[in-house]
């Protein structure tokens, strides 16, 4: 029978052969010491360790934490041993022992069966293990390895690849985000020059609007001045024939009767008071053009993703050409983002389905 795994799996060993492992020399502890920092050293690579002397004491530094500590008169082997560490060298080697020994006879598992593919003893060769092809552990882990390595490539050649295609798409992601960012400096830089050009046009329209607002000012402005003049000799002429009816004599007024008709039908004749009426009206209005402010451009992409991720939104004027053997069609589709589609035609295949 095979041997069972042992519960410590490969990580847990690798784990406690971490514990196990001195920092200094990198190999199990031998003959383990504490520190009073609480790390431990083998007694020997700590002797190797160089000291400070400071009024006639010596110092060593911890290699894992630097903390300073005083070195015993007695040297290195003075410091308390790391029983945790030799209690751990125990399990280790028992686990080692347990991992090496046949579950169902208790003894060393030295061959593999390489029928059945499990690592047994000698009694198992008479008895489950009859009559199968078997050699020596050590023989059959280094052809057993050379497998392994060999079968190693693929998964090599595999990291290869995904590292190359992640190495890509790491490229194009900044690539992406680049063009990203450069896509929104220039509809900034578009819609700041717009700003520029409607802060123009803006003030061309100001001016506009104030030449015409001038122009007819000024015509109302000449027609009331030549109305109040006219007005003002009406009102001198009607005051004076009225003052002359209140004040003067009837001898006074027969006198001057005809030339005061004189003068009120020379100053009624030479007032038009119809072409004194308004010549300019307030009839100027602004001409609107919003048609470029609703649709100043859109964002165009060639992705193949997002051909697939179209929706059909209008088919239409359908014509036949039977000389030419083809059939034209207007087709309408809608990007998920809303987004202008270039399609290029070899990405289209349209069939035609007889209707039933």
């Amino acid at each position: 029978m095979a041997t069972k795994t042992s519960s410590f799996s490969s990580p847990g060993l690798l784990k406690l052969e971490e514990q196990l492992t001195c920092p200094v020399c990198l190999d199990h502890s031998t003959n383990p010491k504490t520190l009073p920092c609480l790390h431990s050293f083998c007694e020997h690579c700590l002797e190797g360790l160089p000291l400070d002397k400071k009024n006639k004491t010596y110092y060593l530094s911890c290699p894992t934490c630097r903390h300073c500590t005083e070195l015993p008169e007695e040297g290195a082997g003075a410091f308390p041993v790391a029983f945790h560490v030799n209690n751990l060298k125990e399990i280790y080697s028992t686990i080692k022992k347990i991992a090496a020994t046949c579950s169902d006879h208790g003894k060393l598992s030295e061959l593999y069966c390489e029928t059945c593919d499990s690592v047994i003893c000698r009694d198992c060769t008479v008895r489950t293990h009859k009559d199968h092809e078997y050699d020596l552990v050590s023989a059959s882990y280094t052809k057993h390895c050379q497998e392994l390595e060999g079968s190693l490539n693929p998964v090599k050649e595999k990291i290869e690849g995904l590292k190359k295609v992640l190495s890509a798409l790491t490229e194009k992601e900044g690539e992406i985000r680049e063009r990203g960012e450069g896509v929104l400096e220039e509809i900034h830089e578009m819609v700041e020059e717009m700003m520029n050009a409607l802060r123009q046009s803006e003030r061309k329209l100001t001016e506009q609007a104030k030449r015409v607002t001038d122009a007819k000012l000024k015509v109302l402005s000449e027609q009331m001045k030549s109305a109040e003049m006219s007005l003002s000799l009406l009102e001198d002429v009607e005051d004076y024939v009225e003052q002359s009816l209140k004040t003067g004599s009837p001898q006074q007024v027969l006198r001057s009767k005809k030339q005061m008709m004189e003068r009120m039908s020379e100053v009624t004749a030479g007032i038009n008071a119809e072409e004194l009426h308004p010549k300019e009206k307030a009839d100027f209005v602004l001409s609107k053009d919003m048609k470029l402010l609703h649709h100043i451009g859109d964002i165009v992409t060639y992705s193949s993703t997002a051909l697939q991720q179209c929706k059909i939104k209008k088919v239409g004027c359908f014509e036949c050409l039977p000389k030419e053997k083809k059939v034209s069609f207007s087709l309408s589709m809608e990007a998920p983002d809303s987004s202008v589609l270039c399609v290029p035609l070899s990405s289209l295949r349209c069939s035609l389905l007889p209707v039933v």
